[in-house]
């Protein structure tokens, strides 16, 4: 069978399965492959698409030179064809033609294999854009997978999925350093070239670093800054950005806080990273607070989700309060509205900060600065509906602990019509608010309808919140008071863990996917080093005294605990506040079993005779010696189809 290699696909998420599809393809045109090749006609057009479109043309001319500077590979026929795809066809073959593709792959005629760049219309006119170097880099790319053997007649067999993987990110960046080659040699400007990597970027087609370690891509980010030296800081701050976007996103406040620190030292101008600082800051703070500290602060429900997911200027510790990092986190979102004075999330975080204030909570700088956020939202066109809920209900709360009543109703009913009462997100926090303020109505009608909304709010609350168990002494303080029978509420809601991405190693220091392999031995030691693969530049890590091991290429691809000396995992439900358990290698597995749930699959990760089970939510696979917990690993798995 035909390898086909979909290497400049802009999602990374082209799969083997549709790449075979166009290996089909390709075959129902083996006739008009032979006949051009007779012809020394090399580039061949699908049905429909008119060879005097000015992108055709430019096309033919740009192949021509860069396949000139192109070396003929050995074992297959050279040069290659290149055929230009329809809509028709796309669809025919369950692709998306508005989706930009590229690919390089193998048709078989008469036992002998011929390659072949294929391409698309939305290629040429949403990435191109009439643009030669653009043009010459990516068809230069797909050309030198031939070259450099990346698209192989069969495929590579006694290698795990993981592996595989990990190789053709490698053969992507590579494919990049030669592409760029041919695209000089054919007279193109360098910079022009990349264009067209900013530009699927530009397009919003660009996926976080951490999203690449369970794909066969790297991020333009990625890729840029091994391209552009020049510029190599700034798309490495970008990466970082997305990155901890993603680990906002997975409530990993502290992995996400090491991203943003290292934007803000690289570019200190960036006001929506100061704003992320502060906001994994705050969110770590909280996370410590114990259902305790909410009763000392007597505030309402908080909402969150208030985090910049584009850089638009750029492109267990225990519990308790600590006033040190709420006093950092305060200091970075002041810095982001120094930057920008406009900044809506960064007013409304800051009202969040001043009602869980580590002295007590201040309800009038809240109310101030959430009420600031609130009337932002007229004129804030980059807010979507969710935050723009958030930010009215935790406008609702600060008003109800300043005692504005009625205020305080409003924006709660304001953030209710939104749409929050149809959000599993947003619905018990509104439900929690709109309780307590008619709880301190006071009148008996109020109270029991305030008994009956926290009854709902217990239903669809995570036990694991920190607000949890205050909703259920409110609701039994209510129903006591008002004579009213007392139902169980038990929550019916069943909320997703955190996902793991990092590893707390003690002494301030961490270690996550995506980090770079040489920050990670010059902040832990020089490693006892593992020979992993042949032919690959992948490494592994050994740090006996710690029990760990790191596997990776440039950057974190796994962290495995090994020994029970290894620092254990803490695992959260999602939610502010929620109770860590800890996850050790040596715990029996019936206990492990009783933390991660028994939704697992059966994968192999680098050796394919060692099997795991692979916990998706957590984003952990473990194995087991007579019911004991022998190794854990924090590991994306690549995903299958």
């Amino acid at each position: 069978m035909n390898e086909s290699t979909a290497l400049f696909n802009p999602s990374g998420k082209t799969h083997l399965a549709k790449q075979l599809l166009a290996i089909l393809f390709c075959c129902f045109f083996i006739a008009i492959f032979q006949i051009a090749a007779q012809a020394q006609s090399r580039v061949e057009l699908g049905r429909g698409i008119d060879p005097a479109d000015p992108n055709i043309i430019l096309l033919k001319d740009v192949w021509a030179k860069t396949l000139s500077n192109a070396k003929a590979p050995a074992g297959i026929k050279f040069p290659p064809f290149l055929y230009v795809i329809s809509e028709d066809e796309q669809k025919g073959m369950n692709k998306d033609p508005n989706v930009p593709d590229a690919f390089a792959t193998l048709v078989s005629i008469q036992s002998q294999y011929y390659p072949v760049v294929v391409v698309n219309m939305s290629l040429l006119t949403k990435i191109i854009e009439g643009n030669d170097a653009r043009l010459a880099y990516v068809l230069g790319h797909e050309i030198s997978h031939h070259t450099l053997g990346h698209v192989k007649a069969v495929r590579a067999t006694g290698k795990t999925k993981f592996l595989l993987t990990a190789f053709s990110r490698e053969q992507e960046l590579n494919a990049d350093k030669n592409g760029m080659m041919l695209t000089l040699a054919s007279g193109y400007a360098f910079q022009d070239a990349l264009g067209g990597m900013r530009r699927f970027i530009e397009l919003g087609m660009e996926y976080s670093p951490l999203e690449a370690i369970s794909v066969s891509h790297p991020s333009w980010s990625q890729r840029l800054e091994k391209m552009d030296k020049e510029r190599a800081t700034l798309w490495s701050s970008m990466s970082a950005f997305r990155s901890g976007v993603v680990f906002l996103a997975v409530e990993q406040f502290g992995s996400a806080e090491r991203c943003f620190d290292l934007v803000v030292k690289q570019f200190p101008d960036c006001y929506e990273a100061w704003a992320n600082l502060g906001y994994a800051r705050l969110m770590q703070y909280c996370d410590l607070l114990s259902p305790d500290d909410i009763r000392d602060f007597d505030v309402g429900h908080i909402l969150t989700t208030g985090f910049y997911t584009r850089p638009r200027s750029l492109e267990d510790r225990g519990r308790g309060k600590d006033a040190n990092l709420w006093r950092q986190a305060v200091e970075a979102l002041n810095q982001a509205l120094t930057l920008n004075p406009h900044l809506t999330l960064a007013k409304a975080n800051l009202g969040i900060a001043y009602l869980v204030k580590p002295d007590g909570k201040d309800a009038k700088s809240a109310t101030q600065f959430l009420e600031e956020a609130v009337g932002d939202l007229k004129d804030d066109k980059d807010l979507d509906l969710l935050r723009r809920i958030v930010i009215l209900a935790n406008a609702g709360v600060a008003n109800l602990a300043a005692g504005n009543l009625e205020l305080s109703g409003k924006r709660t009913l304001e953030a209710f019509d939104l749409g929050g009462n149809k959000s599993l997100l947003t619905a018990p926090a509104i439900l929690y608010n709109y309780a307590v303020a008619l709880e301190r109505e006071g009148t008996p009608e109020q109270k029991k309808k305030a008994a009956q909304i926290l009854y709902d709010y217990l239903r669809v609350a995570s036990r694991s919140s920190v607000w949890f168990p205050i909703g259920n002494e409110r609701y039994q303080h209510l129903c006591s008071e008002q004579s009213l029978a007392c139902k169980p509420a038990e929550s019916i809601v069943m909320v997703a863990n955190r996902l793991i991405f990092g590893l707390e190693l003690g002494k301030g220091r961490t270690v996550g996917l995506t980090d770079s392999m040489a920050n990670v031995e010059k902040s832990l030691g020089k490693p006892v080093p593992i020979p992993v693969v042949k032919n690959a530049s992948i490494r592994k890590l050994k740090y006996p005294q710690m029990g760990i091991e790191i596997l990776g290429r440039e950057q974190v691809m796994a962290i495995s605990l090994l020994t029970p000396a290894a620092p254990p995992i803490s695992v959260r439900r999602r939610g502010l506040g929620s109770q860590a358990n800890l996850l050790r290698v040596g715990m029996p597995e019936a206990q492990f079993t009783s933390i991660v749930g028994k939704e697992f699959t059966d994968t192999k990760i680098i050796n394919p005779l060692i099997p795991y089970r692979f916990y998706p939510d957590l984003g952990i696979a473990a194995r087991f010696i007579k019911g004991v917990v022998s190794e854990i690993m924090i590991v994306q798995v690549p995903r299958e189809k």
